[in-house]
C-alpha cells in the first residue's frame, strides 16, 4: 500500500497539498478512501497486491485520471471538513470555559457586593436603636459608648506596654490571640462610630445614589438592589447528580436551575457522574476529573452518542466513550442483557465501571498515579480511548475536564 500512496502524491501534488501533509502521515481512513478510489478508478480488484508500476500506467489513463481526480478531490474535501470541524468544536470549548469563568467573577462581585449590603444595614440598624434609646434617655443608651472607651483603653494600654516592655511575653500564643480580638474589637469600634474608611465610603455612595437601601424592607422597584441568592446563582447554576446513589464524599447544595450554553449538558451531567467515580474507584476528583474531560469530548459533551461521519468507517463509535469495534459489539450486548438503550445514563456508566473493574483497569491504575487534572485527562486518554494522533486534541479534552472539575466543586462544596 505504500508505493502506490506515494504515486498518488507523484501524480496529484496539488490534491496532496491541501491536506497539508503527505498520504503515509494521514489518518487511515483516508488512506483508506485513497485505495477505494483507486480501486474504482483503474477497476484492479486488489491494487495493494499488483505491481506500483501495472497501477501507476492504469492511473494515467486520461478516463481513470480524471476519475481519481474528482474522486481525491471529495476525499480531501471531505477530510477538510472534518478538521474544520473539530477545530471549530474546540473553540466552543474555549469560549464556553471563558464564558464560565465570566459568570463566576460575576457571582462572586455579587455575593460580595450582597455581603457588604447586609454588613451595611447592620450596622445602620444598629446606630438607629442607639440613637433611639438616647432620644428616649434610656440608661441602657450609655453601655455602647462605656464598652467603646473600655476597649480603647485596653488596646492603647496593651499597645503602651508592647512599646516600653523590657522582658520578653512568656506565652505568645495567648498573648497574640489577645491582642488580635483587642485590634478586631477596636477596628469595630472604629467602624461603628466614624465609619469604615474606603469602604464605608463607597456604601455611603451607594445609599445616596439609591443602590443600597438601610432596611431590607424598604426595598423599592426601582432601587437597584442586587439579586438575591436565587437570582445571582441563575445563570452559574450547578447540575445535579445524574447516576447513581446520593451517598459520596461531597455534600451536595440546594438544587439550582440546570446549566445552560453550549455544554449546558455536559455541565449538568458531569458532577455526578464524576461523584459516582470517586466513590466507586477511589479517585480524587481531579483523576475523575481527567476520565469526564475525555468522555465529554468523545461524545460531544453527552449530546453525540452515536458517531457521525465514522473516521475509521465502520458503524463508529457509540455512548459516552464512543465504543467502537468489538467494545461496541459488547456494549450493545450490555444493553440487551440489562434492557437499556445507548442513551440510558446508568447503562453508559454501568459499562464504562464494568471495564474500568475489568479489561481496561490498568486506565484506572494509570490514573491514579497522576497529581493533577492535566495529567489524569492525558492519561486516561492515552491508556483508554487511543485515538489516533491526529484526532487526540488533548488540549480540548483537558479544557473538558476542568470545567468538569469547576462544576463539581460547584456542586458539592468540595
Amino acid at each position: 500500500m505504500l508505493p502506490l500512496l506515494g504515486i498518488v502524491g507523484e501524480l496529484f501534488p496539488d490534491i496532496i497539498k491541501q491536506l497539508g501533509a503527505p498520504l503515509l502521515e494521514q489518518s487511515g481512513s483516508v488512506q483508506d478512501q485513497v485505495l477505494e478510489a483507486i480501486k474504482k478508478a483503474t477497476g484492479l480488484q486488489n491494487p495493494k497486491t499488483a505491481d506500483p508500476q501495472t497501477v501507476k500506467a492504469e492511473m494515467q489513463k486520461p478516463a481513470a485520471n480524471a476519475q481519481l481526480q474528482s474522486d481525491l478531490q471529495d476525499i480531501a474535501l471531505e477530510e477538510l471538513k472534518e478538521r474544520d470541524r473539530t477545530n471549530e468544536e474546540g473553540q466552543r470549548v474555549e469560549f464556553e470555559r471563558y464564558r464560565i469563568d465570566a459568570e463566576e467573577r460575576e457571582r462572586i462581585r455579587a455575593e460580595e457586593f450582597q455581603r457588604q449590603l447586609l454588613d451595611f444595614q447592620d450596622r445602620q440598624i444598629a446606630r438607629s436603636t442607639q440613637m433611639q434609646l438616647a432620644e428616649e434617655h434610656s440608661p441602657l443608651a450609655w453601655v455602647a459608648p462605656i464598652l467603646a472607651f473600655v476597649l480603647v483603653g485596653m488596646i492603647w494600654y496593651l499597645l503602651h506596654a508592647i512599646l516600653t516592655a523590657r522582658e520578653q511575653v512568656i506565652n505568645r500564643d495567648v498573648f497574640n490571640v489577645v491582642l488580635g480580638a483587642l485590634v478586631t474589637a477596636f477596628t469595630t469600634v472604629m467602624a461603628y462610630y466614624f465609619g469604615s474608611s474606603l469602604g464605608s465610603s463607597r456604601k455611603d455612595d451607594a445609599l445616596h445614589n439609591g443602590r443600597l437601601v438601610t432596611n431590607p424592607k424598604m426595598k423599592g422597584e426601582d432601587n437597584g438592589d442586587p439579586p438575591d441568592d436565587d437570582e445571582a446563582s441563575t445563570s452559574t447554576a450547578s447540575p445535579s447528580p445524574t447516576t447513581g446513589k446520593n451517598s459520596g464524599p461531597a455534600t451536595a447544595t440546594k438544587p439550582k436551575p440546570a446549566p445552560t450554553g453550549i455544554y449546558g449538558l455536559f455541565r449538568q451531567k458531569a458532577p455526578g457522574i464524576m461523584r459516582d467515580l470517586v466513590r466507586d474507584l477511589g479517585l480524587s476528583e481531579t483523576q475523575a476529573a481527567g476520565i469526564l474531560g475525555n468522555i465529554g469530548w468523545e461524545c460531544g459533551g453527552f449530546k453525540q452518542l452515536q458517531e457521525q461521519n465514522p473516521v475509521m468507517g465502520g458503524r463508529g463509535g457509540l455512548g459516552w466513550c464512543q465504543w467502537t469495534a468489538s467494545r461496541r459489539t459488547q456494549f450493545e450486548e450490555w444493553l440487551r442483557e440489562n434492557g437499556f438503550n445507548y442513551q440510558n445514563d446508568a447503562a453508559n456508566y454501568g459499562f464504562l465501571l464494568n471495564e474500568l473493574r475489568g479489561s481496561q483497569a490498568a486506565s484506572v491504575r494509570a490514573v491514579r498515579q497522576t497529581p493533577n487534572v492535566e495529567n489524569a485527562t492525558s492519561e486516561f486518554m492515552r491508556v483508554f480511548e487511543r485515538p489516533a494522533p491526529r484526532f487526540a486534541h488533548l488540549d480540548d479534552r483537558i479544557g473538558l475536564a476542568k470545567l468538569a472539575l469547576q462544576e463539581y466543586r460547584r456542586a458539592f462544596n468540595a
